[in-house]
Formats: structure tokens, C-alpha cells, sequence
């Protein structure tokens, strides 16, 4: 919670972050801590929300090795309160 906390004091209400990972257990690890802090909002009203990545949201090399192993990426949002 002490890097969830850091990033609520630095970001402004209404920034987004954005979290994206391959690694089922570290999703899980991640959401449900994002979920309990009270700076933060998740932005997905359904499961197209973080099973495909926003048009903006530019590939990084580590998605792509992700995808041509066959891992699926998953991509959170969240908008600081």
C-alpha cells in the first residue's frame, strides 16, 4: 500500500493509472489492492474494459512477447479520486 499511497499524493483528482500484466497471480495481487485503497476508482464497467487494450494505450515489447507465447494481457485502469 506505501507505493499506492506515494502515487495518490503525486497524482491530481482524475489522473488515470494504468496497470497491464500477463501474470494471472500478479493481477490478482495487484487488483486487490488497487481495489482497497481509497485514492483510486477502477474505470472497467465491463469485462471488454480490461481484456483489450485502450486504442491509446501503445503495445510494449513485453505485451508482444506475452502474446506470441500464447500468455493473455490484461489491462486495468484507474482514475485517482
Amino acid at each position: 500500500m506505501e507505493m499506492l499511497d506515494q502515487l495518490a499524493r503525486v497524482m491530481k483528482p482524475g489522473a488515470e493509472f494504468r496497470f497491464g500484466t500477463d501474470d494471472k497471480s500478479y493481477l490478482v495481487w495487484a487488483l486487490e489492492r488497487l481495489m482497497a485503497h481509497p485514492a483510486f476508482a477502477w474505470l472497467a464497467q465491463c469485462g471488454a474494459d480490461w481484456k483489450a487494450r485502450p486504442p491509446d494505450w501503445p503495445q510494449t515489447r513485453y505485451e508482444a512477447k506475452a502474446i506470441k507465447v500464447g500468455r493473455v494481457c490484461t489491462f486495468l485502469r484507474f482514475v485517482r479520486r
